[in-house]
C-alpha cells in the first residue's frame, strides 16, 4: 500500500490537493473537481497521530462543531470536537499561509470521520484558501442565460432555486450551481463558477460563466426591480459571502473582492413572485440597460 494517497482537486481554478493515508471514496459531486494532476494552490495533508494534547487557555471563538485557539507559529489552530462527547477534541487544522500547506491531525479513534471525501474538504478551510487566491463564494443559485450569468442572493427559502428554475424554463437558461458558486474576477471580468456544493439541485458542475447581475431576491404580491448602488449593494451581497467571521485577513479579503464585484456588476433587488412575470422584469432591464 503507498504511504500516502492524493487527491487533486480544483475549484474555481484554485488547486487544493487532499493527502490522506488511506483511500478516499471519491463521490459524485467531487468527481467534476477532480485534476489528472495537482494544480497549483494548496496541499491539505492528513495524519492520524496517537495523541493531541488538549489545547490551553480559553478559546478565541467556538461555533457548532470547532474552537480556535492560538498555535506556536502565531497562526490559529481548529479544533473540532464532538459535542456528544462533552467537548472531546479529535481533530486539529494549522495552516502555512506562506506555504501554501495545511496540515490536519486527528485521533485513530475517529478516522471514519476523515475517510470521507466531503469532511476531509471541509476540514480544510477551503473558504478561506479561495479567498486569499481571489476567489469568494456567494450563497446563491447561478443560471447562465442569453443575456450572461445570473446569480440569485438572498436568505434561506427566499426562492432563489425558484427563481433559477423559471429562467430554465421560460428563457433557456442553464444551471451552474444552485447554492455556493464562486466568484473570480479574471482577465476578461467576472467569472462565476461552479462548486462541489450545490444544495438540493445537485448540480455538480466544473464550469463557468460571465456574469451580468446579481439579483439579491425578496418574496413579494407583485413584482418590481430597483437598482443597488454603493453601500446597498455591498451590504446585500456581502450578506450572502462565505466567511469565517474571526478571521481578520479573509475577512478583509472579501470586503474588497465584494466592493470591486459590486462596482464592476450590476446588483438588483427583485421584489418578486413565483412566475413567468419576474423573468419578463428582469429580462427587460437587462436589455434596456445593454442598450442604453
Amino acid at each position: 500500500m503507498p504511504d500516502a494517497y492524493l487527491y487533486p482537486l480544483t475549484v474555481a481554478g484554485v488547486g487544493i490537493t487532499l493527502q490522506t493515508p488511506h483511500p478516499l471514496p471519491v463521490t459524485k459531486r467531487f468527481e467534476p473537481f477532480l485534476a489528472p494532476a495537482p494544480v497549483p494552490g494548496c496541499l491539505v495533508e492528513y495524519r492520524e497521530v496517537p495523541d493531541l494534547s488538549p489545547p490551553r487557555g480559553e478559546p478565541l471563538y467556538r461555533s457548532q462543531s470547532y474552537a480556535l485557539y492560538p498555535d506556536d507559529t502565531g497562526g490559529f489552530a481548529r479544533w473540532y470536537f464532538d459535542g456528544m462527547d462533552g467537548f472531546v477534541y479529535f481533530l486539529r487544522v494549522t495552516e502555512d499561509r506562506t506555504a501554501g500547506r495545511v496540515l490536519a491531525e486527528y485521533l485513530p479513534g475517529k478516522r471514519e470521520l476523515v475517510s470521507a471525501m466531503g469532511n476531509c474538504f471541509s476540514f480544510s478551510g477551503w473558504e478561506s484558501i479561495l479567498l486569499r487566491q481571489g476567489r469568494m463564494i456567494l450563497h446563491a443559485a447561478c443560471v447562465d442565460t442569453p443575456l450572461g450569468g445570473l446569480l440569485f442572493s438572498g436568505p434561506s427559502g427566499v426562492g432563489k432555486s425558484t427563481q433559477a428554475g423559471l429562467w430554465q424554463q421560460y428563457a433557456g437558461a442553464r444551471l451552474i450551481n444552485g447554492d455556493r458558486p464562486v466568484l473570480h474576477k479574471a482577465q476578461n471580468g467576472w467569472r462565476a463558477w461552479g462548486s462541489p456544493y450545490a444544495g438540493s439541485s445537485h448540480c455538480f458542475v466544473n464550469e463557468s460563466c460571465p456574469v451580468r447581475a446579481v439579483v439579491l431576491l425578496r418574496q413579494a404580491p407583485r413584482c418590481s426591480l430597483q437598482r443597488l448602488n454603493g453601500a446597498g449593494a455591498f451590504r446585500g451581497v456581502f450578506a450572502g459571502t462565505t466567511v469565517n467571521q474571526w478571521d481578520k485577513e479573509c475577512v478583509l479579503l472579501d470586503c474588497r473582492q465584494t466592493e470591486q464585484l459590486v462596482a464592476d456588476v450590476p446588483v438588483y433587488l427583485l421584489c418578486c413572485t413565483p412566475d413567468k412575470a419576474a423573468v419578463e422584469l428582469l429580462w427587460a432591464e437587462l436589455e434596456r440597460e445593454a442598450d442604453a
